[in-house]
């Protein structure tokens, strides 16, 4: 069987959304702690410019851009856990 090892982070690309907080987690994981997972990141927002150059710089990160409610679930399903950082 295949096991699902991927994360989604979807949503607004804002600071108060804890996108730099998540994206700083992940970046500190060692890849051992990564396991081979990829941090998939869909959505649109100030920081989006932030998520595209950490995404230049760190292949496990891969950004999707704004997508549809379908596209977001469809790439749910592929991943073994949903992230929710919102700082508030």
């Amino acid at each position: 069987t295949h096991l699902r090892k991927d994360v989604l982070l979807a949503g607004r690309l804002s600071e108060e959304k804890g996108v730099i907080l998540a994206v700083k987690a992940w970046s500190g994981l060692s890849s051992g702690a990564r396991g081979g997972a990829t941090l998939h990141i869909a959505g649109s927002g100030p920081l989006q410019g932030y998520v595209e150059s950490v995404c230049r710089s760190d292949s496990t990160i891969k950004f999707h851009g704004l997508l549809s409610r379908f596209e977001v679930d469809a790439l749910g399903l592929q991943c073994r856990l949903s992230l929710i950082p919102s700082l508030w």
